[in-house]
């Protein structure tokens, strides 16, 4: 874990890691730690990163790498992203607002 997040932080942030592993306790652990957008198990990461059927990432050839990565997406990007999309906004008058509390919890 300590090498392979200290590759990410020289040439790769937010990028892209692999595990081939069957251990779910392993791979939960490097997928909640290291910094990158596209965490593969037990595939090819040189062929599957860019997106496939079988894996549910967009397929592209443009990989977004978050904030780690100073990009401000964190998937693969797609057409989607170069869309203008409007949003209309109406005001929603019997929404309730949130409390601090509600939001973050109690404070110690």
């Amino acid at each position: 874990m300590e090498i392979a997040q200290a590759n990410l932080n020289v040439e790769g942030a937010g990028h892209s890691a692999a595990i081939h592993s069957k251990n779910d306790e392993h791979i939960l652990y490097a997928g909640e730690r290291l910094t990158v957008s596209r965490f593969l198990v037990n595939q090819v990461s040189s062929k599957m990163v860019g997106g496939s059927f079988q894996n549910g990432l967009a397929p592209t050839t443009t990989l977004g790498c978050g904030t780690w990565g100073n990009n401000s997406v964190s998937e693969n990007v797609t057409f989607k992203h170069l869309m203008n999309i409007t949003r209309v906004s109406y005001c929603l008058p019997n929404r309730a607002v949130p409390t601090d509390t509600e939001l973050w919890g109690e404070s110690k």
